[in-house]
């Protein structure tokens, strides 16, 4: 990706122009997570049916769940999941760690024009994303999309993780 083109941006992905995230984040230990999530995911499966999102999952790395679905749900789920985090903290006895400081997530855009062929963009991707799901983990950042439209990808999560999954693909072109 060449960095002169990059930007960053809060317009939402141009491939998923209805379906979209939003973080929700938690002072809870990881170890109390399992209070939060329920066995197999038992609890976020049920908030997901009730507010109409696709997906919540947690991410340790960050602290926080992100919630995947609907624009027009993502706020009902937010507050859905906060108020069963509250139930929680309440009927467990947890103790909140201390306040975090979260960083906003951001968009970065780098194009793609003259470092692959789209045809090649799977070899990229890998086999069910499993090339960006590495990069996604390993770095720290929320997001990672390819827009075939406009052959271009697109980072999303904090800035500070944005240098680190900016190498780690142009290690993978």
């Amino acid at each position: 990706m060449n960095d002169t083109i990059m930007d960053e941006s809060t317009a939402p992905p141009a491939s998923n122009e209805d379906r979209f995230y939003t973080n929700v984040p938690t002072s809870l230990s990881y170890e109390d997570m399992k209070h939060v999530i329920g066995k197999s995911g038992r609890h976020l499966h049920l908030l997901c049916d009730s507010t109409g999102v696709d997906k919540i999952w947690y991410n340790k790395g960050r602290r926080m769940f992100h919630v995947w679905g609907k624009r027009s749900c993502l706020e009902a789920a937010s507050k859905a999941l906060n108020t069963h985090m509250s139930k929680v903290i309440k009927r467990y006895k947890l103790t909140p760690e201390e306040s975090i400081v979260y960083e906003d997530d951001v968009c970065v855009r780098g194009s793609l024009q003259g470092a692959i062929d789209p045809k090649h963009m799977m070899h990229l991707i890998g086999l069910k994303g499993r090339h960006f799901k590495h990069v996604t983990a390993s770095s720290g950042v929320s997001y990672i999309w390819y827009d075939d439209q406009n052959h271009h990808i697109e980072i999303w999560g904090a800035p500070s993780s944005m240098s680190v999954a900016h190498e780690q693909l142009q290690c993978l072109l």
